[in-house]
């Protein structure tokens, strides 16, 4: 039987541990926090015990990739899904299901299954929440902080978009967080036309 909770454990601790300290979004604390996020839309859509396991060591393990390199980081996770999947006997078809959810969560992201959906919404649940501002910034902050040239400006207009191509998957998030993700867009198309 799977040990979910001993795999999660070990995934965050090597997470705490070993995440360059420049990943400012990419953390263990949103690591975290994506796990908490599909307990609660997880317990909302009703899932068993078995599902809640899978969704919540793949939401543990969802960022992991980030170990490796900093690109590609969803295939990397997947990557460390198998290479530690026996410890915590993990059959073939639990690593699979898990794989998918990984994958799914890229952008654009893609779920097909429900608990793909809940992974991806667990994922990005904060885009509809009091905490957009402080989240968004530690965003901009690690991409800046990796390389990436983009101005204040820029970031508005990629978030703009962003926002406006985001969907929540499930019905749960819908209900708790999109209207708090139209706010923050009209907020930040405010922010633009007022020239601020």
């Amino acid at each position: 039987m799977m040990e979910a909770k001993k795999a999660i454990d070990f995934i965050v601790k090597k997470l705490r541990q070993e995440l360059p300290d420049d990943l400012t979004y990419h953390s263990v604390d949103h690591t975290v926090g994506v796990i908490d996020n599909a307990i609660t839309i997880g317990k909302a859509e009703g899932l068993s015990k078995q599902e809640m396991d899978l969704v919540t060591v793949a939401a543990a393990f969802h960022d992991s990739g980030f170990l490796i390199d900093h690109k590609d980081h969803e295939e990397n996770g997947c990557k460390l899904v198998e290479e530690y999947a026996s410890k915590f006997n993990m059959n073939n078809s639990q690593v699979e299901s898990v794989k998918q959810m990984i994958m799914s969560t890229k952008i654009p992201q893609s779920p097909k299954s429900k608990l793909d959906k809940i992974l991806c919404d667990a994922d990005l649940y904060y885009l509809g929440g009091k905490r957009y501002d402080e989240i968004s910034d530690r965003l901009f902050t690690e991409l800046k902080s990796r390389g990436v040239q983009i101005d204040s400006e820029q970031w508005v207009d990629s978030q703009i978009a962003f926002l406006s191509a985001h969907d929540y998957w499930t019905d749960f998030s819908k209900a708790q967080r999109e209207a708090g993700k139209q706010k923050v867009l009209k907020d930040l198309k405010n922010l633009v036309s007022s020239g601020a």
